[in-house]
């Protein structure tokens, strides 16, 4: 169980103990952000407006607070965090990859 509060405009998320979690703050978001650095192969909740949305295996180890990606996305594919385009992906990816800056290109917008 998880359970989302705020303190004025802050919202904080209280962690379950037995999962650890991620968050996406747009539906439109292809990656979310760990909270916890996670392990290869471990299963994590990932929640967006204090819900969970989704639960995904991660591919290799994420350090905290790193993106993983929700959808499979072909090179080229933008990448969208926070509802925002963050770049354009070097190389095809799979749910639960590790998204570092090396694996993004800038694009002119």
């Amino acid at each position: 169980m998880s359970l989302l509060f705020s303190l004025g405009n802050q919202p904080f998320i209280l962690l379950a103990a037995d999962m650890k979690q991620a968050i996406a703050l747009n539906e439109r978001d292809t990656v979310c952000t760990v909270l916890d650095a996670v392990e290869a192969g471990e299963t994590i909740e990932v929640l967006r407006d204090g819900q969970v949305i989704q639960h995904l295996e991660v591919k290799e180890a994420v350090p905290k607070y790193f993106k993983v990606t929700l959808v499979a996305q072909s090179e080229d594919d933008e990448v969208i965090k926070y509802g925002e385009i963050i770049g354009q992906l070097n190389h095809d990816v799979q749910i639960g990859d590790l998204i570092h800056v090396d694996a993004l290109r800038s694009i002119k917008v």
